[in-house]
């Protein structure tokens, strides 16, 4: 009987094995924890971002100068509507800021302006730099402080070179060359030692086939077959909007020789008033002092200082004061 009851206990604890081997255990992992929000302030210090920071001076240079401080598709446009803006400055990315006057203006020509110049708003305007430009909207030049179009440096075209070096605020253009005309026809004999540029481009397959659909908007080479003239060997002779001339400059005469001349007695020009090494001199014998009335010298050399004349409308006496 015993052996009996051991085989039926055997016999139920195989029987709860299995049972509770076909049951699936529930996964049960850690609780969720919920994403806490950093602070605004927080969130700065971890990824910045201050596109929507406005400072207090950006009204009055909007306002009271007339500055475009931000291009028209850089401001929000839903945010100057009574609505607002649905995302907030928060997840906005564009600026929620007061546009300035010169923002959102209809334009007043084409994009090539009014006589097609394909530098139109191309480069900013200089006299608008220096506050002189009377034209306003009207003036084809940007009026915006932009310095990837700024004019060229009048100082660095004419002689090379810039005293304000890396500071100037004008544009220092690299040497300028022009295409070799041998070279887009297929081969130059100068090679590496010619003056002019030789630029690579493949040659358009659907212009040596023939004929090009794209014409001259295509992107590849059509190389011309023609022998090039004499007039492609002269040096371009391109029109540059230069920028203002340094401050002084020209106050001793126009200033050509003045790399090598003198101006005010520096140099190795001859000096004095109005040096420069293209200056002529006149002669003495004809220039008259209007201090003494003589003739041989200029009145800034006049030695005659008792003789009695004008002094720039206060007449001299006898006596050697003014009266």
């Amino acid at each position: 009987m015993q052996h009996l009851h051991q085989i039926q206990l055997q016999i139920q604890l195989q029987q709860q094995q299995q049972t509770d081997g076909d049951r699936k255990p529930e996964l049960q992992g850690p609780p969720r924890k919920r994403r806490r929000e950093l602070p605004q302030s927080l969130q700065d210090l971890v990824k910045p971002d201050f596109h929507q920071v406005t400072l207090n001076v950006e009204r009055d240079i909007k306002d009271v100068i007339g500055v475009k401080l931000d291009k028209d598709e850089q401001i929000c446009r839903l945010n100057l509507t009574p609505a607002g803006c649905p995302l907030g400055p928060l997840h906005c990315p564009l600026r929620h800021t007061m546009p300035s006057k010169l923002n959102f203006q209809p334009s007043t020509g084409a994009s090539r302006g009014a006589d097609g110049d394909p530098r139109f708003r191309t480069t900013v305007c200089k006299h608008w730099l220096r506050g002189l430009c009377k034209k306003g909207d009207s003036c084809e030049f940007l009026h915006e402080y932009n310095l990837r179009r700024m004019p060229e440096c009048w100082w660095y075209a004419k002689y090379g070179y810039c005293s304000a070096g890396d500071e100037c605020l004008y544009t220092h253009p690299k040497e300028r060359r022009s295409a070799c005309p041998d070279y887009q026809r297929g081969f130059c004999k100068l090679g590496p030692g010619c003056p002019r540029k030789h630029a690579r481009r493949v040659a358009c397959p659907l212009y040596l086939s023939g004929f090009c659909p794209r014409g001259s908007e295509c992107t590849n080479a059509h190389p011309k077959w023609t022998l090039p003239t004499k007039e492609d060997y002269e040096p371009e002779q391109g029109a540059r909007e230069l920028g203002p001339p340094p401050p002084g400059f020209g106050r001793f005469g126009a200033g050509e020789g003045f790399p090598s001349g003198g101006g005010g007695g520096y140099g190795r020009g001859d000096g004095g008033a109005a040096g420069g090494a293209n200056f002529e001199r006149r002669n003495l014998d004809e220039v008259t002092c209007f201090k003494c009335g003589e003739k041989g010298h200029y009145a800034n050399m006049c030695r005659n200082r008792n003789v009695p004349g004008n002094r720039g409308g206060l007449e001299r006496g006898s006596g050697g004061k003014d009266e």
